[in-house]
């Protein structure tokens, strides 16, 4: 009986571990689900390409420590590109020192461009007058004349001004003849009223040889005043050519 009992009880066993029953499956029965395919493009598209940057019309590198260690009256380097003009500027207290002295102090009878003695050095003003010669070799101011042709005008209106302190881009607006009034004398110009005077004044400047644009023209600009003479030798006439600060600058 008890040889019948064991060898039941040996059955039993033989049978749970036949059928998996309390253990645990063996290592090479676990089969995990295949993690999806990933997709790779034969081809990337190509990347954009980087930014064109715009090209900076200020193209000159102006050494001013150098320009001021050598004079140190220098404020500033003006280029109006449509023209031959392209000189350092000066300023001293005195509007007639620089009318027979060139760049480096010497007396010459091309002088020197300068701005007004009643102008600051930075051109912060709202009106700021540069003087410059009418010279026979058309150096200096000579080629402003240009500006009295409507075409010349309308094509060749871009003023450069190089400055310690930064560049200014200007549009020029306005070319004429006048008398030889100082525009800026006893003129309060950061007064609307006053700058709005000045306006009226070069809007109605008329002739054959005066060109106006004042297109979009506010009393929130800024200008800057070319001045020459008229003519070579004798009388006392002025070409003044009218330019205003762009927003753009460097």
């Amino acid at each position: 009986m008890m040889k019948h009992a064991k060898t039941i009880a040996a059955l039993l066993v033989a049978l749970l571990f036949l059928s998996g029953c309390g253990a645990a499956a063996p290592a090479s029965s676990f089969s995990p689900a295949p993690l999806p395919a990933i997709q790779v493009p034969s081809s990337r598209p190509p990347l954009p390409p980087p930014p064109v940057p715009t090209p900076s019309v200020f193209t000159k590198e102006i050494d001013f420590d150098a320009l001021q260690g050598d004079n140190p009256d220098y404020i500033g380097w003006l280029v109006v590109p449509g023209i031959l003009v392209d000189y350092g500027v000066m300023y001293c207290d005195d509007n007639s020192y620089y009318l027979n002295h060139n760049e480096s102090r010497e007396p010459a009878v091309s002088g020197a461009l300068f701005a007004d003695m009643s102008n600051e050095r930075d051109f912060s003003d709202h009106v700021t007058v540069i003087y410059g010669h009418y010279m026979p070799d058309e150096s200096y101011f000579t080629q402003l004349h240009r500006y009295k042709s409507r075409e010349y005008f309308d094509e060749n209106r871009q003023v450069l001004l190089y400055t310690p302190l930064g560049n200014m881009e200007y549009e020029i607006i306005a070319a004429f003849e006048t008398d030889n009034r100082n525009i800026l004398y006893q003129k309060d110009y950061s007064q609307p009223t006053v700058k709005q005077e000045l306006l009226d004044w070069v809007a109605g400047q008329q002739g054959e040889e005066a060109c106006v644009n004042l297109d979009d023209v506010t009393t929130d600009d800024t200008f800057l005043v070319l001045s020459t003479c008229v003519q070579l030798v004798g009388g006392d006439g002025r070409l003044l050519v009218f330019a205003r600060r762009l927003e753009a600058g460097v």
